[in-house]
């Protein structure tokens, strides 16, 4: 019970800076651009280029078409809707 109430508090934080952020007026950043790429045998369409995220998310299906290998990891990702995400991996040093 106590680990419940302190996982929605910090739900309720996170919430509360996000909107803090989106509502700055002082923020001037691009838009994210969306085009297809080809990766190898593969054409993904709606690929987004965002500059300025350290990490991003992708599908585990798209993994697994590229062949990409990751490390297991029980983190999860708390998304801006306020929807908590399980992922299955990391993939480090991707070139």
């Amino acid at each position: 019970m106590v680990l419940r109430t302190m996982e929605q508090d910090r739900i309720k934080e996170f919430k509360w800076m996000v909107q803090k952020v989106l509502n700055a007026k002082d923020i001037k950043k691009p838009p994210p651009f969306y085009f297809s790429l080809i990766m190898g045998e593969h054409i993904g369409h709606n690929c987004m280029v965002e500059n300025g995220a350290s990490n991003t998310v992708m599908p585990n299906a798209i993994a697994e078409k590229l062949g990409l290998q990751y490390e297991p990891t029980e983190k999860s990702v708390l998304q801006l809707d306020g929807i908590v995400m399980n992922t299955v991996g990391v993939i480090k040093n991707l070139e």
